[in-house]
């Protein structure tokens, strides 16, 4: 589960739906990635979502940049594997 992605979202006052239009990013790849059924988003992926929520870094909302994304898990955690 991606919990800091979740708690930034709503501390900006927007659900899903209103994420998805501000990023460009679709509200069921959001849900996806907030309930961490997707572990490895694409790098555009979680730069919309940075940018939409006003991030300088992707550990804002719970990725670590190395060659790619990854969830690892723990609290939102996350880190590229392999």
């Amino acid at each position: 589960m991606n919990e800091r992605l979740r708690d930034r979202r709503k501390n900006a006052g927007l659900t899903q739906d209103e994420l998805a239009d501000t990023s460009g990013v679709s509200q069921s790849m959001i849900s996806s990635l907030e309930v961490g059924r997707i572990t490895s988003p694409s790098a555009d992926i979680v730069e919309r979502l940075m940018q939409a929520l006003g991030c300088d870094s992707a550990a804002e909302i719970g990725y670590e940049r190395t060659h790619g994304y990854q969830l690892i898990g723990g609290a939102g955690c996350v880190a590229k594997a392999g």
